[in-house]
């Protein structure tokens, strides 16, 4: 955070992640993508996550966050490489509250590519995740709604919208 406010975290980007690489140091390179994301530096959050699988490819958190900034940054492909990685992780891997936006955005990215029944089941288990952590936010309820609605419940998914307006009118 320091950096950031001195305004040296830019300038010191490729030497941070070069020595965190080397050292292995996951748990560092983990505080460091989660600053950056928090201060909207979604590039330098994303090349953080792109070490940490580097050290560890199996890294499903690190897989997922690199997954979402590159569909968020419209670079399809890397996003496909790391969100179908994610999404065949063993079962289990992926159980955080994070784990629905891998499935969201593998779907969305098969769907990108016309492939809309292959990506039904990844819809689907975005809601299943969504549920299985009892998630309410007004982000994955939207997201809850646009799933059941490209899993082919239209209705479903437009009652879980209105429902998401009445609780969050604002957002």
């Amino acid at each position: 955070q320091a950096l950031i406010e001195s305004g040296e975290f830019a300038g010191k980007e490729n030497e941070l992640l070069a020595r965190a690489r080397d050292t292995g140091n996951v748990k560092w390179l983990r505080e460091y993508a989660r600053v950056a994301s928090e201060n909207n530096l979604k590039r330098e959050a994303r090349r953080a996550y792109e070490t940490i699988v580097v050290i560890d490819p199996m890294d499903d958190i690190a897989l997922r966050e690199a997954g979402v900034i590159a569909f968020a940054q419209a670079d399809y492909a890397s996003s496909q490489l790391y969100l179908e990685q994610y999404v065949n992780s063993p079962p289990g891997k992926t159980v955080d509250t994070g784990a629905y936006l891998g499935f969201f955005y593998y779907g969305e990215l098969l769907r990108r590519q016309k492939r809309n029944e292959e990506a039904r089941p990844y819809y689907e288990g975005t809601v299943d995740h969504i549920d299985a952590q009892r998630l309410q936010s007004a982000e994955a309820l939207s997201t809850r709604a646009q799933s059941q609605i490209w899993a082919g419940e239209t209705d479903v998914g437009l009652t879980t919208f209105a429902n998401a307006r009445k609780t969050y009118p604002n957002d």
